[in-house]
This record gives structure tokens, C-alpha cells and sequence, in this order.
């Protein structure tokens, strides 16, 4: 997912972006609901390990300094070379924070100054920042005027809710009001035997990796490519990221190689892979890149004749005058047998808002103008769209849409204080546009596919057609009970005119749920599979329907061990090693089935613990 603020356009919503510089990280999707208790440690500089609760209380930042005596100590204080910080501080330059603060690193309170409290400004790294009970006591550095709730310390207004400190650990999702898992894993294996993980982006060019995108052919030849993380600090620090790492599989994904990687001199960052393959086996890459300036995105094919090991170049997929924010997501037009596009376009948009657009692939290394596929009727903005086709070649997309006229909001929890990107006055769209093979689109007017009264959470909107287009799925993501999140899947039998609506995922109580993923297998069947964290820490489930998504099976494990769970999302300069990525991957080919998450694995670093690519296959009966 690109880390430009999405809709900072918007009043009250604060997201954090893959390629700009956040001033801090904020979770996705809601961080739970606890209001007492404790269950995660911190180790490291200053970093969270093991299980992270999220326990509030009152906090840990005024333990230490008590009633706002950190005016006397220096802390926060402005500082440069000509006006250095008294005594034993330090002046601190941070990439996000404007201008150097006269602070010190560290682990716990106890290492702070009288009237300091210690916080995490950036994931992984705490500093000593002055301690505040109350608002009125922020008079130490102009802008940082705002005291935060949980963590006790004086911080910009923006930034309430964002920062870790003691047992209170932002993006580790939902938990019980004292602070505990919300339940224990599932038993039994469910209808599928999954394979033991394999590591498939352990290239050696990085410290961590994620969103990785999958293309498979029957042959038992595999292809993923991935976005790099770097290390805070540590070796590939300031290193380019303007790549995208590639390996390959001949073994049906036994085995992984790492290929050359992917490069554009022109980017910055090269984000959000993802994968179609045409009918005589060649394999297109989509992906989005962004300038070294952080101001205009484009979107580029790379072509593969050899399933990933080499490519033929690189296409810039868009005209001048347009500017994706986000994710760009490929499907390929069975008519054409050449990829189509959809992604949200902030230059195009309306009044400050974005729309979705598409571009179609006419011919060897060409691609049509964009066209607007939301109808323009609703002053919103929009995100995270997904796309398929039928076999006839009718395209269906779907969207996440946030009202732009004032009403969008970010959750917060209010024990915690935690901000949570999301709407109550938008919602999920989709639209069905007819076969062309050309890439001239005209779509139908669009329909909401959830609920009215549903809270949506800023997820990706995932579509699934039947090759016949007699049903039509979308998974999303919606705010329930206590903060948490559930997975909701919406069906349609006549080509996404109307919709029906179920969970997918039936644990009680109060995890949280991201990242679905669903696939119509060869017999119709719908399967849909998703991360969530019910016993603390990270999991890929599944559930499968055989009645077209009426009701399905009680969810069950794929992913073989456990991943340190969080819903931050990573930025180049405030790097989450342990970024889980915007979605995980659930495709097959014949009677297999494949899942591709993101996950660090090595729990002891907590954020700072390395994710790597994982895949894992199960034959479907």
C-alpha cells in the first residue's frame, strides 16, 4: 500500500503512507478495546516483544514526572549546533519531526529525567518527552500543545493516539477489556491440508519484505514479486527502494530463486505488485512507482516471456494528467488476453476527492486512456479497488468510498485513544461494465454493496466472479462490537444489482480482522481467507461455502506458526520491519490452492522483528 496520506484532504482523517513521511504510524484498522491490564514487554531500544496487549488505564507517561515539571528539565525544548540542550540531554533529530528536540533515548520511564515520560515516536525507538496530565501543561515547544491520553506526554494534536509506551503498543489489534487475547486458536484442520510454510522472499538484498503477489501456471511454475523493507538503522539504512524483488519456483513452490530485481531509476519506491497471466503462459507485473520528489505516482507492466525469471521492460501503463494514490490492481480481460487496471486517481478527482479509474491493455506495450468507472454522482473519495471478469469478458470493480463532504471520520478508541482510518458515511461500491477488447469501458451506474449501517474500515474491497458471472462476491472489512473488525462477504446473483450479506469469520469477542482475500475454486466453490490476531498474535485463516456464500465453515488455520501481529502500516522513513503489508493472497490453479502472506515470524524484536514472504499450497477435493 503507497504511504501517501490518502485523504488528508479530509476533515479528521489521518493516514499514514508507504511513500511519504508520516510524522507517525498509525494502525489500519481498529487496535481493540482494553481498559485495564497489561500483556506485552518492552526489549530492545525501546521496541514491544512477545504478545502485544493494549491496555490503557491511565497510562505510564506520568509516572515519572507527575504533574507536567518537564518545563524545568529541557525536555522537547528546540535545540540546534548554536543552542544545545542543558545537562545530560541530547538534541534528537528525527526525519518525521521538524527541527532537533533536546530529549534522550529509552526503554522505560525510569531512564527518563524528573518530568519525563518515555514514548515511542517511531516505532521501535523510545525518547524522553515531557510529561503531561493535562493539555494545559504543553507549553514547552510551540505546536506539541496536545497531552496524550494513554501515554502521558506532550505531542502534536495530530499525533494523539499514535504513540506506543509501557504495555500500550498502537496496531496490535483487538483484545479484552483487561488486556487479554480475545480467544484461543481453532481446533481441527478444516476442509484443506496446507503444506508446510515455505520462505519465499529470503533474498539476501533486504531485512524484511512484504506485499507479496503471486502468478502460477498449471506446470507447477510460480512467480512472486515484493516490495523490500528496510532495516531502522541497520545495514540497508538509506538504501534505494526503487525495486521490487522477484523469485521464482519450478517445483510448484517446493523451492524458491531469487531473481534479478526489478529496478526504475525514475522512482523513488517501487510499491503494490501484483499479477496476470494470459492464456499462452506470458505473465505481466503491474506495479506502481513513485518520483524521488513524493509528488506524482505512476503506474508500470513489466512483461515475462519465462514465468518471472526475466523481463521484457517496462511500461508506463498512464498518460500525463493522472496521479494513482494507491494500490493499482490487474485483471486480465479474457477478450484481449492483455491486462486491465483499476487504481484511484487523485489528479482526476473532483472537489479534492479521488476516483476510480481504468486503463486496458490494447495491444503489445499500449494501453488505453484512463476511464472513470465510479459515476461521479457521490463527492467522495475513493480507494483500494479491485477488479474481475467473467469469461464472456463482462468486468466487475469494487471500491472502498469515503464521503467527502465533511462526514468522514476515523475511529477512535475511546480507551485507548487510538485512531483508526474508516467511515461511517461512505461505503462499499462496485459497478459491471460490458466486454470490450479494445479497453473503451461504459459502465453501469454503481451500487452500494454494503450495508447502510455498516462501519467500513479502509481495507481493500476484494471481487470474485463466476466464470458463467452467476455470482458475484466482495469481501470487505467492517468496525464491530468493541472495537473490532470483521470480515463481511456480499454475494450477488444478478451481476451486482443486489446484494445479501454475511460474516465470514464466526469467532466471538473482540479480534481483529483484516485482509480478506476470496476465490471460486473449478467446482463453484467460494473461499475466503484472512489475518486475524484471537490469540494475540498473527494468523492466516480460511472458511469455505458451498452455498454461494450463504453460510460458511468455522474458520480454520493455513499459516503453520505464528507472525507478530500489527495493523501499522510501513513507511520508508519510519520503517515497520514487522509490517504485515495491505493484503495477503488466496489463488489457485486446477485443484490447488495457494495462500501468500507476510509475516515476521521472529517474534522476540516485536516491530523491529523482520517479515518475510511466505507461501503455502493446499489441494482442494
Amino acid at each position: 500500500m503507497t504511504l501517501r496520506p490518502l485523504l488528508s484532504s479530509l476533515p479528521g482523517l489521518a493516514l499514514a503512507g508507504v511513500m511519504l513521511t508520516p510524522l507517525f504510524s498509525i494502525a489500519l484498522v481498529p487496535t481493540g478495546c482494553s481498559s485495564g491490564g497489561s500483556s506485552g514487554s518492552s526489549s530492545g531500544s525501546g521496541s514491544t516483544s512477545g504478545h502485544t496487549g493494549t491496555s490503557s488505564g491511565s497510562g505510564s507517561g506520568s509516572s515519572s514526572g507527575g504533574s507536567g515539571s518537564s518545563g524545568f528539565s529541557g525536555l522537547e525544548k528546540s535545540c540546534n549546533a548554536s543552542v544545545p540542550c542543558p545537562g545530560t540531554l541530547t538534541c534528537e533529530n528525527v526525519a518525521e519531526i521538524p527541527g532537533g528536540f533536546c530529549s534522550t533515548p529509552c526503554l522505560k520511564n525510569s531512564d527518563c529525567p524528573n518530568g519525563g515520560a518515555c514514548a515511542e515516536l517511531i516505532p521501535g525507538l523510545g525518547y524522553c518527552l515531557a510529561a503531561c496530565t493535562t493539555s494545559s501543561q504543553c507549553n514547552i515547544r510551540a505546536g506539541w500543545t496536545a497531552c496524550d491520553p494513554t501515554c502521558g506526554v506532550c505531542i502534536p494534536e495530530a499525533a494523539v493516539g499514535q504513540l506506543s509506551c509501557g504495555s500500550y503498543v498502537v496496531g496490535s489489534g483487538g483484545h479484552l477489556d483487561g488486556g487479554q487475547p480475545c480467544g484461543a486458536l481453532p481446533g481441527g484442520a478444516g476442509a484443506l491440508t496446507w503444506s508446510a510454510s515455505v520462505l519465499a522472499s529470503g533474498s539476501g538484498l533486504t531485512y524484511a519484505e512484504a506485499e507479496g503477489a503471486l502468478t502460477a501456471d498449471t506446470a507447477g511454475h510460480l512467480a512472486i514479486a515484493f516490495m523490500p523493507i528496510p532495516d531502522a538503522g541497520g545495514s540497508d539504512a538509506g538504501s534505494p527502494f526503487n525495486w521490487l524483488g522477484i523469485a521464482t519456483s519450478a517445483d510448484d513452490g517446493a523451492t524458491f530463486t531469487t531473481q534479478a530485481p526489478l529496478i526504475s531509476s525514475a522512482d523513488a519506491v517501487l510499491y503494490d505488485p501484483s499479477w496476470v497471466r494470459d492464456a499462452l503462459g506470458n505473465a505481466y507485473l503491474i506495479y506502481a512507482g513513485l518520483n524521488a520528489a513524493q509528488t506524482q505516482s505512476e503506474i508500470y507492466v513489466s512483461e515475462s516471456a519465462t514465468n518471472g525469471v526475466s523481463f521484457s521492460g517496462q511500461v508506463n501503463a498512464l498518460p500525463g494528467g493522472f496521479d494513482p494514490i494507491d494500490k493499482p490492481f490487474a485483471a486480465l480481460n479474457p477478450l484481449s488476453q492483455l491486462p486491465a487496471i483499476v487504481f484511484a486517481d487523485l489528479q482526476n478527482g473532483f472537489g479534492g476527492a479521488s476516483r476510480i479509474s481504468i486503463v486496458s491493455g490494447t495491444g503489445p506495450g499500449q494501453y488505453s486512456s484512463p476511464v472513470d468507472l465510479d459515476d461521479g454522482t457521490r463527492g467522495a473519495a475513493r480507494d483500494l479497488a479491485t477488479l474481475a471478469f467473467d469469461s464472456a469478458g463482462y468486468g466487475y470493480a469494487a471500491w472502498v468510498e469515503i464521503d467527502a463532504s465533511g462526514s468522514a471520520v476515523v475511529y477512535e478508541d475511546q480507551a485507548t485513544g487510538t485512531k483508526i482510518a474508516g467511515t461511517l458515511s461512505g461505503g462499499i461500491y462496485a459497478t459491471t461494465f460490458p466486454p470490450s477488447a479494445v479497453g473503451a469501458v461504459q459502465h453501469t451506474s454503481n451500487q452500494l454493496v454494503s450495508a447502510m449501517a455498516e462501519a467500513i474500515v479502509l481495507d481493500s474491497a476484494r471481487v470474485a466472479v463466476a466464470p458463467d458471472s452467476s455470482w458475484v462476491y466482495v469481501a470487505y472489512v467492517v468496525a464491530a462490537a468493541d472495537n473490532a473488525t470483521d470480515i463481511r462477504l456480499a454475494a450477488s446473483r444478478d451481476q451486482g444489482r443486489t446484494w445479501s450479506r454475511v460474516t465470514v469469520n464466526a469467532d466471538p469477542g473482540c479480534a481483529t480482522h483484516f485482509h480478506a482475500s476470496p476465490y471460486i475454486d473449478s467446482s463453484g466453490n467460494l473461499w475466503v481467507s484472512w489475518v486475524d490476531n484471537r490469540d494475540g498474535n498473527g494468523h492466516v485463516f480460511y472458511a469455505k461455502s458451498t452455498d454461494h456464500g450463504a453460510t460458511f465453515s468455522p474458520a480454520a488455520l493455513v499459516s503453520d506458526q505464528p507472525f507478530y501481529f500489527t495493523t501499522l502500516i510501513d513507511s520508508a522513513q519510519t520503517p515497520v520491519p514487522a509490517w504485515l503489508g495491505g493484503y495477503q493472497f488466496l489463488g489457485g490453479t486446477g485443484t490447488e490452492l495457494y495462500s501468500l502472506w507476510s509475516g515476521a515470524t521472529s517474534l522476540g524484536q516485536g516491530l523491529l522483528s523482520p517479515a518475510h514472504v511466505y507461501l503455502q499450497k493446499a489441494t482442494v477435493h
